[in-house]
């Protein structure tokens, strides 16, 4: 009866297929290579057009310090961002590297929080198209099916829509156009839910991305395409990462922030 359940299940299942890094990968023999890219899981595939290539800045730094209850996080520092510019921010848990994003995004909104305390500018180019890497879903997606959640994406980014662009987004990223459309967002896997957040930030076109964190709850393989994405990828990256491979991997200037 078992024997009979598993091959049931083997038969109605997606087969494993294993996954190597890319290191590793090109130390292969070209047989076991070969087979190796016909049997690797299928990656996400991320539209990565921007056709920004001038070297305007589009954030500037200058002298900010950020702080709650009269506290500074941090010593007031300085840097600006064109097209093509990297830049890892680093420091200890607590050192206001997320307390920068936060400030960084309230000001393309226009405002700050009113309990954050700053000093300097934050100087966003009226050319500067904004996207930030989020690890939550926003409250507003949760109760809403996948198909409406990527509609609702595109929307808000007054990109075109259709049903064709969403399901096609759908398959690009992994999901089963006909069995996911209509998953809730609340009910989606963490990794599921990660690659909806990357569907979110690279709507609109954006030429700056911010990325907080942006390895955590992904799979190997979705990070290995994230990696090569951003790679093409000609607009600029500030990032958070604790992930030093990551971080090899997509490079850039490094700033430390806090003691």
């Amino acid at each position: 009866k078992l024997e009979r359940e598993l091959a049931a299940i083997m038969e109605t299942h997606e087969k494993p297929s294993f996954w190597i890094d890319r290191e590793s990968g090109a130390q292969l023999k070209p047989k076991i290579a070969e087979k190796y890219d016909r049997y690797k899981a299928r990656n996400i595939k991320v539209n990565t057009n921007n056709s920004d290539t001038q070297a305007d800045r589009l954030l500037t730094i200058d002298e900010v310090s950020l702080g709650y209850n009269n506290t500074p996080l941090f010593s007031p520092l300085s840097f600006s961002l064109g097209a093509n510019d990297k830049l890892r921010v680093i420091g200890r848990n607590g050192a206001g590297k997320t307390t920068l994003v936060q400030a960084i995004r309230a000001a393309f909104a226009g405002k700050l929080p009113g309990t954050l305390i700053g000093r300097g500018v934050i100087d966003c180019a009226p050319s500067l198209r904004l996207s930030v890497y989020e690890q939550e879903i926003g409250p507003e997606l949760l109760p809403l099916s996948l198909y409406d959640a990527i509609e609702t994406i595109y929307s808000a980014q007054r990109a075109p829509v259709n049903e064709q662009i969403i399901m096609r987004t759908m398959s690009s990223y992994l999901f089963n156009p006909a069995s996911d459309r209509d998953i809730r967002v609340s009910n989606l896997s963490g990794g599921q839910k990660a690659r909806l957040q990357l569907i979110r930030l690279l709507a609109g076109n954006p030429n700056l991305l911010i990325l907080d964190e942006p390895t955590n709850h992904l799979d190997l393989p979705s990070i290995e395409e994230l990696e090569q994405a951003l790679a093409r990828y000609t607009g600029a990256v500030l990032y958070i990462s604790h992930d030093e491979y990551f971080a090899r991997s997509l490079g850039g200037q490094s700033l430390k922030i806090g003691n």
